[in-house]
């Protein structure tokens, strides 16, 4: 089974891992033409893979053992460093999990089952500025907002069933721990929408859950003394005093009304309200059916975050109307029960660039490209057949190549001259 498809930001290199210990990467040589750059061999099987921004470094977890970092030198990848593992837990090296780069390259994370490290570049070596240990919890994900201001880890508990996402946010050059989200069952993948408003996470359980950042004002309570008692005497709410924390703020924007602002505003200022944000769970997305059909295997934001698509035996399509995620398309066919009554199991779903494509991969040995078509979307493209089920499939960044397979058996597709590479 392949882990791990990933197109460099530049679209210049392609990277496939495969469960064997190793690890391919492909070159874009001219148009529409994919060759073998290199074959990495490793010790253990790959975890994880990471492309930096500018795509000259490649970041890499194992299974066992501590990540590497390859670079790319005069048209070459040559491994540049290998991250010590600085966490010992009951007498063994906790094994790194999975590693990401942030946006602008600045710091890259790395998490195994007990500790999660943000390291920074110093004179050419990569160290640790911020470590989370917690001995009751696997860190299985991580993902940053696309600015690069929040970073999103995934936890599950050790000792009982569940899992946390714990909200890091960048502030003056240092990661704090902003917020915790609890999820009913395990994490499996957790994703920031392009403009960080909105966070889903996959669970093991079958279901997709969506967390919406929101902005509260908050009092202190050196605010409360000074500007409440004076607001008490000086304005009313329905004949009443108006004395609770939670509608001060309206509270003062009443009190400016009234002109009564004199002390309030000594108050306000020597106390300095705060906006706080927080992450509250905004919709639980669920499919119909029995447990097989209705668990979602994968779920994935559009390129604007104006859209959702989740994936079981159908992929679904969801729409941020407003304030609402709406149901607006079903893609489905007639393959969706495969061979011998077995169900066609999409297992991931990706949107092109332009938004204008998903591509969906299958239990069932193909891959598929759904288009829209005024304004419904319809499967434009199957592409068949694979000696195996169909492992990843995912556009380059450009949206122009399309990369599908599974264990030993590639397709570089080009979209605009419909053209395809095969490889191995």
């Amino acid at each position: 089974m392949v882990q791990n498809v990933h197109f460099s930001p530049d679209g210049k290199y392609l990277v496939i891992d495969d469960d064997n210990q190793t690890t391919r990467i492909w070159e874009l040589v001219e148009e529409g033409i994919w060759k073998k750059k290199i074959i990495l061999t490793h010790k253990f099987n790959v975890a994880k893979i990471s492309f930096s921004p500018n795509g000259e470094y490649l970041a890499i977890a194992f299974v066992i053992g501590c990540p590497q970092i390859w670079g790319l030198l005069k048209g070459r990848w040559e491994q540049k460093i290998t991250i010590n593992n600085e966490f010992v837990f009951f007498g063994s090296a906790c094994s790194i999990s999975t590693v990401q780069f942030s946006p602008d390259g600045k710091y890259l994370v790395t998490a195994s089952h007990r500790c999660v490290h943000i390291l920074e570049p110093v004179n050419g070596e990569w160290k640790v500025k911020k470590t989370i240990i917690d001995a009751q919890e696997d860190h299985v994900c991580i993902h940053f907002s696309h600015d690069g201001h929040y970073c999103a880890v995934g936890s599950n508990h050790t000792t009982f069933r569940g899992g946390i996402i714990r909200i890091l946010e960048l502030v003056k050059g240092e990661w704090e721990e902003q917020c915790t989200c609890s999820c009913e069952s395990n994490i499996v993948k957790a994703q920031f929408s392009p403009d960080r408003k909105h966070l889903v996470t996959l669970l093991s359980n079958g279901i997709a859950q969506i967390f919406e950042l929101v902005e509260e004002t908050v009092v202190p309570a050196s605010c409360t003394t000074l500007v409440t008692t004076a607001m008490a005497q000086t304005v009313h709410l329905g004949g009443k005093p108006h004395q609770t924390l939670e509608a001060s703020s309206k509270v003062c924007e009443l009190a400016k009304d009234s002109g009564t602002t004199s002390f309030i505003d000594q108050g306000v200022k020597r106390a300095k309200i705060a906006v706080e944000r927080k992450w509250k769970k905004k919709v639980i997305i669920k499919h119909e059916g029995n447990v097989h059909t209705s668990h979602i295997n994968d779920v994935n934001f559009s390129p604007s975050g104006n859209y959702l698509v989740t994936t079981s035996y159908i992929a679904k399509i969801w729409e941020l109307v407003g304030e609402k995620w709406q149901q607006i398309a079903i893609l489905a066919s007639l393959g969706t029960f495969g061979t011998f009554g077995t169900f066609d199991r999409m297992l991931l779903a990706n949107f092109s660039s332009d938004e204008s494509h998903i591509v969906t991969a299958s239990s069932q040995k193909n891959a598929r490209v759904w288009g829209r078509v005024r304004k419904k979307w319809q499967e434009k493209a199957r592409i068949i057949p694979f000696t195996k089920r169909s492992d990843y499939a995912s556009f380059s960044s450009d949206g122009l190549y399309l990369v599908t397979g599974c264990r030993h058996e590639t397709n570089i597709l080009t979209l605009e001259s419909k053209q395809n590479s095969n490889a191995s």
